[in-house]
This record gives C-alpha cells, structure tokens and sequence, in this order.
C-alpha cells in the first residue's frame, strides 16, 4: 500500500548493485502494479460477495445500482433497499481493506534495519 513504496523503492535501490538497480527497480514497479491490479480484482470480488450477502441472495442488478447511483437526493430516498444493500456491501469492502491495511502495516515493522556501513 501507499505507505512502504518509497521505503521499498529506497532499500531495493540501496541494496543492489550498481548494474542491477534498474531490474530491482523495474521488478517493484511490476510488483506494484501486479498488485494493484490483484487488489483491484479482490475488492470488487468483495463488494460483489456483500451486495449478494447483504440483499439474501437475491442480489441487485446493474441496472438498480446505476439508478440509485445516478439520482438525486429526494428520489434516492423511494429505493431504500437497494440503498441498504449498497450501504451494507460496502461496509463489508472497507472493513476487508481495513484489515489489509493493517497486514501491511504488520508486515512493513518487520522489515530489518540496517546501519549504513563507513566507507
């Protein structure tokens, strides 16, 4: 996530040899967007799963979505439900990208330390 890529980018860069700093470069910047894209693919796998979830099995459809999406506030109100269904899909997505979040946060406070040598 957004709070390592520096860092990341910074120890790949300082830890490879000069002839190698461009592959481990271009290797982080693949990882990110490999990432992303895999991210991308399971949040909405997520939100998907929810609005199955939330409405009990019945799901709602593209095109109930786009017409409580693209409505006004007084009209919003008429589609409760599918704004409950809405609502409640995304808690769930939140709640999955809170936790992986805080993975990533986990995982970055194990990163080793290293003291810079003198040269």
């Amino acid at each position: 996530m957004g709070l390592i890529t520096v860092s990341a980018l910074l120890v790949i860069q300082g830890e490879a040899a000069a002839h190698e700093r461009g592959a481990g470069t271009a290797s982080n910047l693949f990882s990110r967007n490999l990432g992303s894209t895999l991210g991308a693919a399971v949040m909405g796998a997520v939100l998907n799963f929810g609005l199955w979830q939330v409405s009990a099995g019945q799901g709602v459809s593209e095109d109930q979505l786009r017409q409580l999406l693209g409505r006004t506030g007084d009209v919003v109100a008429a589609e409760g439900s599918v704004r409950l269904v809405l609502q409640g899909a995304l808690h769930l997505t939140f709640i999955a990208m809170l936790v992986l979040a805080l993975a990533t946060v986990c995982v970055a406070v194990f990163v080793p330390k290293r003291v810079a040598q003198p040269k």
